[in-house]
């Protein structure tokens, strides 16, 4: 490893205890903690540039693996070390709001107008074929942006930072090159499923509020599991049949894996990756939906929390356009 992590223009890996970088599919944001050697009594240490809004780079060769802005200092006087907290540019998607009125207009259209009114420049943006008809009030920008390829995607999307530049990618779609098997790089594994949050029963209204239709999901039926109701509103042009497939899929049964790895780069919230663990007999393509990414005493690990279905972060926020 050729570790980087510049503070301003200022290389200070010399200086750095660990670095932490994490993220999940809950957040539009990537965090890098890092710990660095600081001394009210020690002269000797040089100064390590921690201005607030400084930029923060950290590379691993060549390769760019985070890219933002310093967010939080932390110093004490009997200490040995300086906490720094970064954010990527998701933080400026979070921490935004917007008034809008889109009638007609695609998910990437409507993300591409975002970013340029708030000065977010954009990488590639996933285009859907469809378009979106949605008011939004004072919305944070990332759940104006989540909401339109929730209602106008074909697919399961994430935002994902490159550098300064905002990608929309299919999720999923990003494969780790490295598979994850016990006897190589597994160091510990979890295994818990739980039906908390699972639906098995839809209704389905019309616009003035007339029961249209009840489905059951008979994979988990209420005679097991109990009665577990949500409601759907049939719009028209919409597909009511795939919603309905859609709510049963990401309400279902929940099953997660936890695993703690010896690390490859390419391990990331949104990215794929093959698990091979014989004790628990699981083996296939898992989906992570978090990562949490460390560099201390020459090696990099990894916690990886493991999905058996590649969901997204949904969006929900404003209201239909009259």
């Amino acid at each position: 490893m050729a570790l980087r992590l510049y503070l301003g223009e200022q290389d200070v890996m010399h200086l750095v205890a660990s670095v932490t970088v994490s993220g999940s599919l809950t957040d539009c944001c990537r965090t890098l903690r890092a710990e660095l050697a600081a001394s009210f009594y020690d002269f000797r240490l040089p100064a390590a540039q921690s201005e607030l809004g400084s930029l923060v780079r950290f590379y691993d060769g060549d390769t760019l693996l985070f890219y933002g802005s310093l967010f939080t200092v932390k110093l004490t006087t009997n200490g040995s070390t300086k906490s720094l907290v970064a954010f990527d540019m998701g933080y400026f998607l979070k921490h935004n709001v917007g008034t809008y009125s889109f009638r007609g207009q695609a998910p990437d259209a409507i993300t591409a107008r975002v970013c340029r009114e708030y000065w977010v420049p954009v990488a590639s943006l996933a285009v859907t074929g469809k378009t979106v008809t949605r008011k939004f009030q004072g919305v944070a920008l990332d759940k104006i942006i989540d909401t339109v390829y929730t209602l106008g995607g074909t697919d399961k999307y994430l935002t994902r930072f490159t550098g300064a530049a905002l990608n929309v990618i299919v999720k999923g779609e990003p494969k780790s090159a490295t598979v994850i098997e016990g006897t190589a790089n597994l160091q510990n594994m979890t295994y818990s499923y739980s039906s908390d949050g699972m639906v098995n029963s839809v209704k389905v209204y019309d616009k003035d509020g007339n029961l249209l239709l009840t489905r059951a999901n008979a994979d988990n039926p209420a005679a097991t599991y109990g009665l577990r109701t949500k409601i759907l509103t049939q719009r028209e042009g919409e597909d009511i049949d795939k919603q309905i497939r859609d709510l049963f899929e990401d309400n279902d049964i929940e099953r997660k894996i936890t695993v703690s790895v010896l690390a490859a780069n390419d391990m990331i919230t949104g990215n794929a990756v093959y698990l091979i663990e014989p004790f628990t007999g699981q083996k296939g393509l898992f989906w992570i939906d978090e990562d949490s990414h460390t560099w201390k005493n020459g090696l990099h690990t990894a916690n990886l929390t493991l999905n058996f279905r590649n969901i997204m972060r949904e969006g929900e926020s404003g209201t239909e356009e009259d």
